[in-house]
């Protein structure tokens, strides 16, 4: 399972270009991991990415459009790009229904950036359980 970007993300200066060449980063990544995983006889999960925007940028640092925007960005792609055997969608598992850049109050670990015990939860109920029975590859030598 790959599960990553936040940090990625929300590191990297706030400018449209700094945030194309992040996100254009983490697609090739998740794409070169998914293509040796696959060569590896494994199967592949892509996780999207969860919201990290606070109210204000002043309430958490990750806060700013143009990340929400690469967010979003490769979200779309680990959804659509069918580079994955399976696709889990943790961002919108925790994220507000009514301000999808940000985690939803129940999930909320206190800094907008984390989910609590019950979002970590969620997180894990989202994902289907068959994806982990061994069917066409050997997960193991």
């Amino acid at each position: 399972m790959i599960f990553e970007g936040v940090n990625d993300i929300g590191t990297e200066a706030t400018s449209t270009q700094a945030q194309k060449a992040v996100g254009d980063a983490l697609i090739k990544a998740f794409t070169q991991i998914a293509a040796d995983a696959k060569k590896a006889g494994l199967i592949t999960i892509g996780a999207t990415i969860t919201p990290f925007s606070a109210p204000s940028p002043s309430q958490q640092a990750y806060s700013d459009p143009n990340r929400e925007a690469t967010r979003q960005r490769v979200n779309q792609w680990i959804l659509t790009s069918k580079t994955f055997d399976y696709v889990v969608d943790f961002g919108k598992t925790v994220a507000s229904t009514t301000t999808p850049s940000q985690l939803d109050s129940k999930y909320n670990g206190g800094d907008y950036l984390h989910p609590n015990v019950a979002g970590f939860k969620a997180m894990a109920d989202a994902v289907p359980l068959g994806i982990f029975k061994v069917s066409r590859r050997k997960w193991w030598s």
